[in-house]
C-alpha cells in the first residue's frame, strides 16, 4: 500500500478514487509519564515518554486507515493528513490522533 501526503503518486496515476479513510485514535498519559515530562520540561529536553505515545498512536491511525483502504479496494491513500492534539483534563489528559485521506487506485506510468 502506498500512502503519501501529496495529492499525487510520483510516477503513478490515480485512475480511481475509492472513498475517503479515517480514524481517530486516543492515547492516555501515563501519571508516572507526566511527572517524568514535567522533571525534563522543567530542566529541558526531550520528552520521550510523549513522543514514544504519539509514534504509537500514529501507527495505529496509519494501520486502521490501510484496512480501510483494503476493505474498499484501493491500493494507495493520497492527500494523507495526521493531526495530534492534546487534550488535557484538570489531573491528567491524553492524546487524540486523527488520520484522514483518499483511497485510490493507482497504476505505475508507463516509462
Amino acid at each position: 500500500m502506498i500512502i503519501v501526503t501529496t495529492h499525487e503518486i510520483p510516477g503513478a496515476r490515480c485512475y480511481a478514487v475509492r472513498g475517503i479513510v479515517h480514524h481517530t485514535h486516543f492515547v492516555t498519559k501515563h501519571a508516572i509519564g507526566d511527572a517524568m515530562a514535567s522533571i525534563k520540561n522543567f530542566f529541558g529536553g526531550n520528552i520521550g515518554s510523549y513522543a514514544r505515545l504519539v509514534e504509537l498512536g500514529r501507527h495505529e491511525v496509519l494501520k486502521h486507515l490501510e484496512a480501510q483502504a483494503h476493505e474498499l479496494s484501493a491500493n494507495a491513500i493520497i492527500g494523507l493528513s495526521v493531526d495530534i492534539e492534546l487534550m488535557s483534563l484538570e489531573k491528567g489528559g491524553f492524546f487524540m490522533i486523527s488520520g484522514m485521506g483518499t483511497a485510490v487506485l493507482s497504476q505505475p506510468l508507463d516509462m
